[in-house]
């Protein structure tokens, strides 16, 4: 079991370190991102995989990325604090880019 924490570990670092050239905003940047298709659960395991590894880097402390990590964390599939009943169903029942009449109407 100990090994696979460390091959787990040696994953991620590879997945999450900084590339060679990376700056400091630029790394944040793509590791504060949500991907596509990523949904708010996903997300939210990635942040405490990151938190695990680097528990001492700036990042945690910094407002900025404070704030997008809050903003993506949120499950686009619940009503928002504020947010009335009508805005919520227009938001989630919205039809996408890309979706065809037909597909939005099923």
């Amino acid at each position: 079991e100990g090994s696979d924490l460390t091959y787990s570990q040696q994953y991620y670092k590879l997945l999450y370190d900084p590339k060679p050239g990376e700056d400091e905003e630029t790394y944040f940047n793509r590791l504060t991102a949500r991907d596509d298709g990523e949904d708010a659960t996903a997300y939210k395991q990635k942040i405490m995989i990151l938190q695990n590894l680097y528990p001492e880097s700036s990042l945690w402390t910094n407002d900025k990325y404070k704030q997008i990590i809050e903003t993506n964390s949120i499950d686009e599939n619940v009503q928002q604090p504020g947010e009335t009943k009508e805005d919520f169903y227009k938001r989630v029942y919205a039809q996408k880019p890309g979706e065809s009449n037909d597909d939005y109407k099923k």
